[in-house]
């Protein structure tokens, strides 16, 4: 899917992330439960992703959510590990 997230810790202050070579990927939008907390500009040819999350992630039981959107706006959706 071009981009790999491992298991998030609550201990852990960022969401850090692995995107392949000449990925499609322009932004992702981070939701916590339901609700965005973060959106996150990927310009070209960056491969890593390091979003601060200390804060926003209230329980192990909560869903994260990531929602990469691609230069031609298609919108996939990934559920973060826990």
């Amino acid at each position: 899917m071009w981009m790999t997230i491992p298991i998030y810790d609550l201990s852990q202050s960022y969401l850090i992330g692995t995107l392949e070579p000449n990925h499609p990927i322009a932004k992702v939008d981070i939701q916590v439960n339901g609700k965005t907390v973060n959106v996150v500009s990927i310009p070209p040819g960056t491969q890593t992703l390091r979003v601060a999350m200390a804060g926003e992630i209230p329980t192990t039981r909560a869903t994260i959510t990531l929602l990469p959107e691609d230069t031609n706006g298609y919108i996939w959706q990934y559920q973060v590990p826990a």
